[in-house]
């Protein structure tokens, strides 16, 4: 696997933005506007040894596995279904600038534990990292990376974005999601599932389960929990 590790400080007091990892400054109105803002799922089928994985480290000021501050820092925690994955996009009209890769699609949800969201409701919800062609990737980086990136001598067909120990959201999965609103990077009364590996957790079959007995994967140990050790209930 070819990996680049970019080691991001990041200080963060409060939920974690879909992209926490992007400069917020606007362009400079000559920038080039994106010739693709989406890679579609079907397209980015590839072998590694076309992709490289660009990997984010961070130091928080929150320990990540505190389950309590980001239920406190969500404007919704709910169990969700993913319906499907429309693509990845790099570039926000609202913002008007790049944007880290963010992966979206539509989701179904299921429980809502704040009770902002109802249930059976579909929402777009947007997650941080994704696997884009190689060229649009550039565009979303600092003009010095750029730089660097385009001196490759064997460039790849795509990257894959990602940040250490997340998981990837999958097409069919149902998942305990933290969630804030996006409204000020997308403008599709859209939806961020945050906190990283703590913000999307597998849940098991939810037809055999109710309440309680609900199981949900620990992403730092791999081991199952009862959603009541996560939530009250």
């Amino acid at each position: 696997m070819k990996k680049l590790s970019m080691l991001l400080f990041i200080c963060i007091l409060c939920g974690c933005s879909a992209n926490d990892a992007n400069d917020k400054k606007a362009p400079d109105s000559k920038q080039e506007q994106p010739s693709s803002k989406v890679v579609e799922q079907q397209e980015q089928e590839t072998q590694d040894e076309d992709m490289i994985y660009f990997e984010h480290e961070g130091y928080f000021a929150h320990d990540l596995r505190d389950t309590a501050f980001a239920y406190e820092n969500s404007i919704e925690v709910a169990i969700i279904h993913v319906d499907r994955i429309d693509g990845v996009e790099t570039y926000s009209s609202v913002f008007d600038a790049y944007i880290t890769p963010q992966t979206f699609g539509k989701a179904t949800i299921l429980k809502s534990f704040k009770n902002v969201l109802d249930e059976q409701q579909e929402i777009t919800f947007y997650r941080t990292g994704g696997k884009v062609e190689f060229n649009e990737f550039v565009k979303t980086r600092p003009e010095k990376e750029q730089e660097m990136l385009l001196k490759m001598e064997k460039k790849p067909k795509y990257v894959k974005e990602y940040f250490t120990g997340d998981i990837d959201v999958e097409e069919g999965k149902t998942y305990l999601a933290y969630l804030v609103e996006d409204s000020d990077i997308h403008n599709d009364g859209a939806y961020a599932i945050v906190h990283y590996q703590t913000g999307l957790r597998e849940v098991k079959d939810t037809k055999s389960q109710s309440g309680s007995s609900i199981q949900v994967r620990n992403n730092f140990t791999n081991e199952w929990e009862n959603l009541d050790d996560i939530i009250d209930l």
